[in-house]
């Protein structure tokens, strides 16, 4: 009886969801072809004179000896062109006068009637000409000689050389061989990307507007039985439905004395009645992407010591947001150390001993405050975390504690692990930057947390 009123539910979200995907279909990447021409412009400016930047697509995985993981595009490329296709390189020249436009130049697959077959249609060097905004584009066959002969002409080769993945990896030993001048390209590239343009705040939004529903959707489903991966999965299937390409990352379920792993990502346990879950999970679309995190009764009530820790990350995650919008001069460490030191005063306020200074806390909270949100969850990591915040900027806020089985800790707190994550935009509002909290429509007071799993799906 529980899986056909679970079953019938579905129905009736895929039916809602046929328009929202028509909409997503319609409207592409969400990018103007404009926004991607000035994207590829302000970059050409950053590149050293006489230099060309070499930007790969990612490549296609492998779970097992022909069984490809799922693909998903290098967040570099997708950013300057919105091309979908694997295995295709831009290359875009810097321009020889400040008053020349620079020549971007896609490679890519070739048409392959026979790959084609197996694998889906490409788009060929013609189309992409015509249908992406590139100067030019021709085959990914003619990639090395091109290279070549900008090498010999002494050009220097902008590349993120950090080798942190395979198509990079392939990349770079080509230009090794080739006996290229190699220029770091990765800083530039992450400056452009932390500033968000309208076009992508309105993206981020919806990413995180359909994370908040999975998120619902989850606590809606929680009850004495169900295991961590059904929470995973009905937060996926809600999300798929409203758009998106799936979860963002491997999302974390943990219940009980999980919840004290941060990175919990098993997801095999068993929902026990009296266990507090946390889950962090956040979803991708249109290649931006929310990230969420909340926890909850299993029962839908809290019991005395989870609202007692619930609420005291609760108001440190309040009292961060707020200070995001008073200090034009915060940055993500500052907003860490001052994170730190409204975990102290929490853990006092909790009775844990031995808590005196944001080094002590560092014990119940070990992460970071937050991090740079958007095509990536962790968004331009060689952005330093001492850069002001400012407009167009997006970060989560996501405090937490987490007790050990220790005799530091009170008997009541034991096992008990909270994390609370929202995610924060600076926008302008009548001149003056202000915060948005983009993944407000998912509950987080204990109250609307209660009322809200009051009403069960399952």
């Amino acid at each position: 009886k529980k899986v056909m009123q679970h079953l019938r539910s579905l129905q009736q979200v895929l039916r809602r969801s046929v328009s929202l995907a028509s909409s997503a279909v319609e409207n592409g990447s969400g990018i103007s072809p404009g926004e991607y021409v000035q994207r590829q412009n302000r970059l050409a400016s950053a590149l050293p004179p006489n230099s060309l930047a070499v930007i790969p697509a990612a490549i296609t995985q492998f779970m097992t000896t022909d069984i490809p993981y799922r693909f998903r595009q290098n967040s570099d490329l997708r950013y300057f062109t919105g091309f979908p296709e694997r295995d295709a390189v831009l290359v875009l020249e810097s321009p020889p006068t400040p008053y020349t436009a620079p020549h971007s130049k896609l490679f890519v697959l070739p048409r392959d009637a026979h790959k084609e077959l197996w694998d889906g249609p490409r788009l060929g060097p013609e189309s992409t000409a015509s249908r992406f905004p590139v100067t030019s584009a021709d085959s990914l066959t003619h990639l090395e000689e091109y290279l070549r002969a900008r090498i010999h002409e002494g050009r220097t080769v902008c590349i993120d050389n950090r080798r942190h993945c395979p198509a990079q990896t392939r990349m770079t030993t080509m230009l090794v061989r080739l006996g290229a001048r190699m220029h770091p390209l990765v800083s530039s590239i992450h400056a452009l990307r932390l500033v968000k343009s309208l076009s992508e705040l309105a993206i981020i939004q919806k990413a995180c507007e359909v994370s908040a529903l999975g998120m619902v959707a989850a606590m809606h489903s929680a009850q004495d039985g169900v295991r961590e991966s059904d929470l995973d999965a009905i937060a996926e299937c809600e999300m798929r439905l409203q758009g998106a390409y799936g979860h963002a990352f491997p999302p974390v379920v943990a219940s009980g004395k999980n919840a004290c792993t941060i990175h919990y990502v098993t997801n095999h346990n068993i929902l026990r009645n009296g266990d507090a879950v946390l889950m962090d999970m956040g979803a991708e679309y249109l290649g931006y992407n929310g990230d969420i995190s909340r926890s909850f009764p299993v029962n839908g009530r809290f019991s005395p010591a989870h609202k007692e820790v619930y609420e005291a990350v609760l108001r440190v995650q309040k009292a961060c947001i707020s200070v995001c919008a008073a200090d034009s001069s915060l940055t993500l460490q500052k907003l860490n150390y001052f994170a730190l030191q409204n975990t102290v005063e929490a853990l006092q306020e909790l009775g844990v001993r031995s808590v005196y200074n944001a080094q002590d806390a560092l014990k119940f909270m070990p992460h970071s405050i937050g991090h740079y949100l958007g095509m990536d969850v962790h968004d331009t990591p060689s952005v330093s975390p001492q850069t002001p915040f400012a407009e167009g900027m997006v970060v989560t806020v996501e405090p937490g504690l987490y007790f050990p089985d220790n005799a530091d800790v009170p008997t009541r707190l034991r096992g008990l692990g909270v994390r609370i994550e929202d995610d924060v935009a600076f926008v302008n509002n009548g001149g003056k930057v202000v915060t948005s909290v983009l993944t407000a429509s998912c509950p987080k007071e204990v109250d609307e947390i209660e009322a809200l799993m009051a009403r069960k799906q399952l």
